[in-house]
């Protein structure tokens, strides 16, 4: 169990303008909440949704980062009171 264990103060949350570009797009114009996690920052990712934009190229670091910060991000929901769970539905 300690080596399962998450150093959440490893993942970096950075807030910047969506790209319409992904799946999530859809999502969010219906209005249901949505959420682009992507490591590297897409500003780093040069090739998003090209042809050299390859599942060969992802990183195990990088696909372990995206996956706990998306275990973090439902943790908050998972276990957050009436209250918080509103608050962090309503953040943009």
């Amino acid at each position: 169990a300690q080596a399962a264990a998450m150093d959440l103060a490893e993942l970096a949350v950075t807030a910047g303008p969506a790209t319409r570009a992904s799946d999530h797009v859809c999502f969010a114009e219906a209005g249901v909440p949505a959420v682009l996690a992507s490591t590297p920052p897409l500003a780093a990712h040069t090739d998003y949704h090209s042809p050299g934009d390859l599942a060969a190229r992802v990183t195990s670091d990088n696909l372990v980062a995206a996956t706990r910060l998306m275990l973090a991000a439902l943790a908050a929901y998972a276990w957050a009171d009436d209250a918080t769970f509103a608050a962090l539905a309503t953040m943009p």
